[in-house]
């Protein structure tokens, strides 16, 4: 286990900047700083867009890295939706190491797309030695802070009670004891790394007000919603505010 790690140096350029810190427990994390106006893309990224391309391939003593990845904002760029971030992202790195009692060094090897009047893809490479004597404390918190953010089976006033796929549209039942002035729903159809990318439609119940469906149309894209999810899995996230709930459904 990694008892102690530090925090590399900052990439910087005129739109973005970005390092990686590491804390304990084999966590670590990819910040990136993007400058205001600008955003880069989710996991998925919608209609338009590119997802990060993160190389780990130079690293020392590392069998895999997970990202764990929090919920995205809901963009609209011209007349495509696109899921993304903005600001100060953190991106929590979930660890696997090939001996626990050998050195270990990150490598990362970046391409992200960023937007603002126009796209332009940015590259930067990065690097961190673990250093277990190193104070990690701060780490620690901003990657906690971090992982807060990532979408959960099960979060407190926030759930998916049902999701129902149809023709054209699917429908995805919540109970929200927020409200839903803030919700949004991503669905997104693993296998082939597409999402669904309408605004959901809101219907509040009228014998419970925490109660709602989302229904969200297939668009354009698919022609019967429900024969292209035969024997392939549906990730819906669910975001109410701050609060971020996820189910997997499989086919």
């Amino acid at each position: 286990m990694i008892a102690h790690a530090q925090t590399g140096e900052w990439f910087k350029s005129q739109d973005v900047d970005a390092r990686l810190i590491a804390g304990s427990d084999n966590h670590a994390a990819l910040q990136i700083n993007l400058a205001e106006g600008w955003h880069t893309y989710w996991r998925i990224p919608g209609d338009s867009g590119l997802p990060p391309m993160l190389s780990w391939a130079k690293s020392k003593n590392i069998e895999s890295v997970e990202i764990l990845w929090p919920a995205p904002k809901r963009k609209k760029e011209y007349e495509f939706n696109t899921f993304g971030y903005d600001g100060m992202v953190t991106l929590p790195l979930a660890l696997n190491l090939e001996d626990e009692t050998k050195p270990t060094k990150l490598d990362l090897n970046a391409q992200i797309m960023i937007c603002k009047d126009i796209c332009i893809p940015q590259r930067f490479e990065l690097n961190l030695d673990l250093d277990k004597n190193s104070d990690v404390s701060k780490e620690d918190l901003t990657i906690e802070t971090a992982k807060a953010n990532i979408p959960q089976e099960i979060v407190e006033g926030l759930s998916i009670d049902s999701v129902i796929v149809a023709k054209d549209s699917i429908v995805v039942t919540v109970t929200s004891e927020n409200g839903f002035d803030k919700i949004d729903v991503f669905p997104v159809i693993e296998e082939d790394s597409t999402a669904l990318t309408l605004p959901p439609i809101i219907t509040i119940s009228e014998h419970d007000n925490t109660k709602a469906m989302l229904g969200v149309d297939k668009g354009a894209e698919f022609e019967n919603l429900a024969r292209e999810l035969q024997d392939k899995t549906l990730s819906v996230v669910v975001i109410q505010g701050d609060n971020a709930v996820k189910q997997t459904v499989q086919y």
